[in-house]
């Protein structure tokens, strides 16, 4: 795998980041993608609804399709993988390419097909090869900051194909005029759910299978991705090949002053950029301003709008009334009617004021009878001779295969809370040390010394006795990086020996030249810094020593030591 021929944008992303990513890969390589998608599942879907037809098992093709899907899956890994470094596949080399994936999917069809994970680390069986325990460390380190991002994945693609299918349902219904929307609904769910038919069990397979073809692949396109994010965090792609490039430019133009002008001028972009305090504290005046502004605009605005409701007439003004009171005449009339606070009426209204008459009490009523200030309807209905309670409640329509489903479903999630009951409790016990001390029990501790686990990892390989001979031998071999290795190996050794203070762990070759100095430029501290800047060459820039210039080194050490062991006899 040559990452100079990535055809994407190395930088580290985020999970989403690089889930955007992978949607954009499966869009670029669609025609290729959902073909070779097509191709592999359709025969499969066909062949199984046949079998299931002819045993009266049609519920069995969804289950058997959503249980093969990782071997589905391989048709546009294998694709995404070869076209992000440029090389698109063809249909015919995209199925032949699906044998070579035949022997690595079977764990992702029997003990991982439930990992919520299946898209990030699938591809590292399929793609790298890897078997044993290299595999397993392989899918530690891809999932320790990944296996969040690619389980929500899953539960969001897993969603969407739902919607999918159950959108396709009710587009039925959609087309359904209004009035016969309720009737049409009852006879949907009797035909699709309570007792369907062939065809319908047959059309409810085929549009569950239409929701994963349409969706299956942009989530294999984001485990993709995923991968590609989480290798570009852990072996530094984008940094190796920025060196690269920095390296194929430097030496293809032989112009280093060129090569800085990309920095420089970055720089210069950034120090004339102005402090994030100080642009954050413009954006707070100029907010600041216009709320000011606003204010002052509606103060200037509110007189007006007075003015407005005050030219109004006054029959339009709001003001509040006095509840009204009405009394109540009969059909037959009331003498009785008498307004109240009839003093209050002559003094207000002094000799304008009349009682009422009789013919005035009579058209009042025949006032309030009028439909239109007393709405009397009458309306007819059918009364059912018998009660309410005798009648007989239509037969409920039993959904056996529904009752069975929600059964074995509620048997699993009783069995799932068993086993997280046990894991809890194994975990409480484990971890009781830990846990007890905090509630006051007191633990009386193991005596003697604890016994100490070595790491996985072994220590250093012991240098050789005649170290300049065996780099030799391995320069004559053709090993010439290993030489330079060895030789540096053993300066970083002397140096250490020759100063009497051991070099603190992870030392870099700044800390060992350092170090070196304290030697003198005459003896071995001369010497060294000539090995470092080979080995530097050779494992940074690829640049590696000719023969001469390797036993040039060779001799500089063999003098140095005879030096030292001159200056010693002497």
């Amino acid at each position: 795998m040559r990452i100079d021929d990535l055809s994407v944008l190395l930088r580290p992303r985020s999970g989403w980041e690089a889930v955007e990513l992978g949607f954009a890969l499966t869009r670029r390589h669609a025609r290729v993608v959902w073909l070779s998608w097509l191709a592999t599942t359709l025969p499969v879907f066909a062949v199984l609804n046949a079998a299931a037809w002819w045993l009266d098992l049609m519920w069995l093709p969804p289950l058997l399709l959503w249980w093969l899907k990782p071997a589905f899956e391989r048709a546009p890994l294998y694709v995404l993988s070869r076209g992000v470094f440029g090389a698109a596949p063809g249909m015919r080399e995209t199925l032949r390419g699906q044998f070579h994936f035949a022997r690595s999917i079977w764990p992702w069809l029997l003990w991982l097909r439930l990992s919520p994970s299946r898209a990030l680390l699938m591809p590292v069986d399929l793609l790298e090869g890897v078997s044993g325990p290299l595999r397993r460390a392989r899918r530690q380190a891809l999932a320790r900051n990944a296996s969040g991002t690619a389980a929500l994945v899953l539960l969001v693609c897993a969603n969407v194909e739902a919607v999918l299918a159950f959108g396709l349902i009710g587009l039925a219904l959609t087309l359904t005029p209004i009035e016969f929307m309720e009737p049409a609904a009852q006879a949907l769910w009797e035909t699709l759910f309570e007792a369907p038919p062939l065809w319908a069990q047959l059309l409810l397979n085929l549009i569950f299978w239409i929701g994963a073809s349409l969706i299956a692949p942009f989530y294999v396109g984001a485990g993709f991705a995923l991968y590609l994010n989480r290798r570009t965090q852990i072996e530094a792609w984008d940094i190796e090949l920025g060196f690269r490039r920095l390296v194929a430019r430097i030496t293809g133009h032989g112009q280093p002053p060129l090569a800085l002008l990309a920095p420089l001028l970055l720089l210069l972009s950034l120090s004339l950029a102005a402090p994030p305090q100080a642009q954050a504290q413009a954006q707070a005046q100029a907010q600041a301003q216009a709320q000011a502004q606003a204010r002052d605009e509606a103060a200037a605005d509110a007189p007006q709008v007075e003015e407005a409701f005050d030219d109004t007439e006054p029959s339009l003004r709001t003001r509040p009334e006095a509840p009204t009171r009405y009394d109540h005449v009969g059909p037959g009339g009331s003498s009785d009617v008498k307004p109240e606070g009839g003093d209050r009426l002559r003094q207000v209204f002094a000799h304008e004021y009349r009682e009422g008459t009789d013919d005035f009490v009579t058209q009042a009523a025949e006032v309030y009878e009028q439909d239109a200030l007393s709405p009397v309807s009458t309306q007819t209905i059918w009364v059912p001779r018998e009660k309410p309670e005798a009648r007989r409640q239509p037969p409920r329509t039993e959904i056996g295969w529904l009752h069975s489903l929600g059964r074995g479903l509620a048997f699993v999630m009783e069995n799932i809370l068993w086993l997280l009951a046990a894991a809890l409790l194994v975990l409480l016990i484990a971890t009781h040390r830990r846990w007890l001390p905090v509630l006051g029990v007191q633990i009386e501790r193991r005596h003697g010394p604890r016994q100490r686990h070595e790491d996985a990892a072994q220590a250093p390989e012991p240098l050789p006795e005649n170290l300049l001979e065996a780099a030799q031998a391995l320069w004559a071999q053709g090993q010439r990086r290993a030489a330079l290795a060895l030789l540096y190996a053993g300066g970083v050794e002397r140096v250490a020996e020759a100063t009497g203070e051991p070099l603190p762990p992870g030392s870099t070759e700044a800390d060992c030249l350092r170090r070196a100095r304290r030697l003198g430029a005459q003896g071995f501290g001369g010497v060294f810094p000539r090995i470092v800047q080979r080995w530097q060459s050779a494992a940074y820039a690829d640049r590696l020593p000719s023969e001469a210039e390797f036993d040039a080194l060779v001799d500089a050490w063999r003098r140095s030591e005879n030096a030292a062991v001159g200056s010693a006899s002497a």
